[in-house]
């Protein structure tokens, strides 16, 4: 977000006179004449002149100044058959420049610079997420603990047909090689594709009468809500470590316009997944797949 550039010549010749003019009583109850013909307000008068041409010339950067500026950032001005370019024009290339992402620091950093890589790789991106472990592998004998930090960027491709989106191994290749070249000098980097917890659903519920629902509706009603990319309760994908609760699924379909209610719903899981009294626990580089969903629909 851009840093506001505030507008320092904002106040008037009048504005500063009648403001002057109001503080009067509070500084010199015995001052009682504010006419113009008296001495102490042409004194006021001379001093909001002063004002006002102190804060125009506050306001105005000279054409000088900017192109200092743009010689500290290494942004030379060029000429076109011996003109020099318009500043205006530098300083929008300048700041077009400086607006690149050259330098993996923060996680909206790390997204632009493996959307690049995956798209000159042919495979576009949806979706990434930034963590970071203790890479155990690192540390020293018997002390796991003592681990250092590494950043751990989960992938996953655009395929919204596919249930499971998983990166090729060539893809998180060509965005690790983007991001070692760009991170800073001590980060250590990993690239992987997320990991997918299978979650089976069995349900009966009733249907309105007359609405002629059938379990195959049910069904992509569930396996859209629970895709990677398109399901969640935002619509923009499952969000990564998120739980499967039953709350949320019996709010989900009883929410359809057909359904009248859910009679019984039924979770469950293989490891990596967990099965709680609240529903399916998953790790926070996990999304969920619906594998074998049972639907009874009666009504």
């Amino acid at each position: 977000m851009p840093i506001p550039v505030p507008t320092l010549d904002d106040r008037t010749f009048e504005q500063l006179v009648t403001e002057g003019r109001s503080l009067i009583p509070r500084y010199s109850k015995e001052w009682t004449n504010h006419n113009p013909s008296d001495p102490g307000i042409t004194l006021l008068e001379l001093l909001a002149y002063l004002t006002e041409t102190t804060n125009f010339q506050l306001d105005q950067i000279p054409d000088a100044s900017i192109a200092r500026f743009l010689e500290l950032v290494d942004i030379c001005r060029q000429s076109t058959a011996g003109q020099p370019e318009a500043i205006d024009q530098t300083l929008e290339r300048a700041l077009n420049t400086i607006g690149q992402v050259t330098r993996a620091v923060t996680a909206a950093d790390f997204d632009v610079l493996a959307r690049q890589a995956a798209a000159a790789a042919g495979t576009p991106l949806a979706r990434t997420a930034l963590t970071s472990y203790r890479d155990v592998a690192c540390a020293p004998p018997d002390h796991p603990e003592q681990a250092p930090l590494a950043t751990l960027l989960i992938v996953v491709p655009d395929e919204p047909v596919n249930s499971t989106p998983t990166p090729a191994l060539e893809l998180t290749d060509a965005i690790f090689r983007r991001l070692t070249s760009h991170r800073l000098l001590t980060t250590r980097v990993h690239v992987i594709g997320p990991e997918y917890v299978e979650v089976d659903i069995a349900l009966a519920l009733v249907r309105k009468p007359g609405s002629h629902l059938t379990p195959s509706d049910v069904e992509r009603a569930i396996r859209s809500f629970l895709h990677p990319l398109q399901g969640g309760p935002d619509r923009q994908g499952w969000p990564f470590g998120r739980p499967v609760y039953y709350s949320e699924m019996f709010q989900q379909l009883e929410s359809l316009p057909q359904v009248d209610h859910v009679e019984t719903l039924t979770l469950s899981t293989r490891p990596p997944g967990e099965l709680t009294e609240e529903g399916v626990k998953i790790s926070a580089e996990a999304l969920v797949v619906a594998r074998e969903i049972r639907i009874q629909v009666a009504d």
